[in-house]
């Protein structure tokens, strides 16, 4: 009969369910892969320092040099998807959105938990579909000096493209940015 999984986990896990099937509502009417393919990318992750990021390069990102990604893993919290439709229309910008398979999905059949540790779901649900896209590409990811230990996870084939760490940029300098726009 396989393990059953305790009612409080049942509950929670049916809730993040009903949160997953947002995600077919998109971030953008346009958002899609477009037609032309850009020259960079920003892997969005709608933390603070991939929010920072696109501060940072908001002009290129406006004049259509850098797309943003942002990789759906169909469980984030309805609050998370509502920030990223917020950031899109404060910025007037589109972000382009990969559908990553569903991380409740996947652990519910395969009875597993995401591990902080072990870091397999950002992989599996992050980093692969991102790198699928960006096809050979390195996107730029917003990390900062605080979470610089972070930067490993990310390395597309061995390259990487971290401008906050390339500029020091800390987490309390990164929502500075953030609460001056």
């Amino acid at each position: 009969e396989g393990q059953s999984w305790p009612t409080k986990d049942a509950d929670e896990a049916n809730r993040l369910k009903e949160h997953a099937s947002m995600r077919d509502s998109p971030i953008r009417s346009s958002c899609a892969k477009t037609a032309g393919r850009m020259t960079e990318f920003i892997a969005y992750g709608a933390g603070v320092g991939s929010t920072a990021l696109l501060y940072l390069k908001k002009p290129q990102i406006k004049s259509g040099e850098i797309e943003v990604v942002y990789s759906d893993h169909g469980c984030d919290l309805p609050e998370s998807r509502e920030y990223i439709h917020k950031i899109s229309d404060h910025m007037d910008i589109d972000i382009t959105c990969l559908n990553a398979g569903n991380l409740y999905d996947y652990c519910w059949q395969k009875k597993i938990l995401p591990s902080i540790h072990w870091r397999w779901c950002t992989d599996k649900f992050k980093i692969r579909p991102m790198k699928k896209y960006v096809d050979g590409d390195v996107p730029a990811i917003g990390i900062t000096v605080d979470e610089r230990h972070r930067a490993y996870d990310f390395r597309f084939g061995g390259r990487s493209s971290f401008p906050l760490l390339d500029k020091r940029v800390t987490r309390n300098q990164a929502l500075s940015m953030i609460e001056a726009e």
